[in-house]
């Protein structure tokens, strides 16, 4: 166990290598990160003795500049750092970033979508379909279909033409609110270059209203 360290620490973070003062990561008493350089606790070493921190670099550094001067990191980082910031245990970090406008929308999404049951397996759905198909650009639709209310269906959807793929998703409304699922699987696709072609629904022939169709394009 290290009871005693230098008051410049050399880190190996996830392979990246960073230097930084011991105040620094004591900075927060009821941090984990004071407690691994407390001397209660052995911290591992890589094999040029450096200290090593099982997370990404990248991130990481963003985590020390807080420490070092309050900095918040920049809108493409602000979620992965604001995991680490509770993994952590930095909770004037976590407090700062829900304050600042950007990371607290993306971790309500976060939250949210965790909530909607089956959220990825319906995510997973579009994405096996796409590559089932070895489809790599051009217009596509969803179909969504609601289990609970329509297990068996062999009605058309009007609108839709021969030759167009049709990734078929399915779902429990008792579970999910399907305008929801729809909004935050568009924001989910976009990452992919999936996108919404227009707002027209394309509905079954017969009054039921369990499944409904939307037009895609991927770029």
């Amino acid at each position: 166990m290290t009871s005693n360290f230098p008051d410049v620490i050399d880190l190996n973070v996830g392979g990246r290598h960073l230097t930084t003062s011991l105040s620094t990561l004591r900075k927060y008493p009821d941090s984990m990160l004071a407690a691994m350089f407390s001397g209660r606790y052995p911290v591992t070493k890589d094999t040029d003795g450096r200290f090593f921190i099982d997370v990404d670099g990248d991130a990481f550094l963003h985590i020390l500049n807080f420490l070092r001067f309050q900095t918040l990191p920049p809108p493409d980082a602000a979620l992965a750092v604001h995991n680490y910031a509770e993994y952590f245990g930095l909770r004037e970090l976590c407090k700062r970033q829900q304050e600042w406008g950007p990371v607290f929308v993306k971790t309500l999404k976060e939250k949210w979508k965790g909530k909607i049951d089956g959220y990825e397996a319906c995510l997973r759905q579009v994405r096996d379909g796409l590559l089932t198909c070895n489809f790599d650009n051009g217009y596509f639709y969803i179909l969504f279909s609601d289990l609970s209310k329509h297990i068996f269906s062999r009605c058309n959807v009007p609108g839709i033409s021969d030759g167009h793929l049709v990734i078929s998703v399915t779902f429990y409304s008792s579970k999910t609110l399907r305008s929801t699922l729809i909004r935050f699987l568009n924001e989910d696709l976009r990452r992919i270059n999936v996108f919404p072609d227009g707002d027209e629904v394309f509905r079954p022939e017969s009054s039921c209203e369990c499944r409904v169709a939307f037009r895609y394009i991927l770029r």
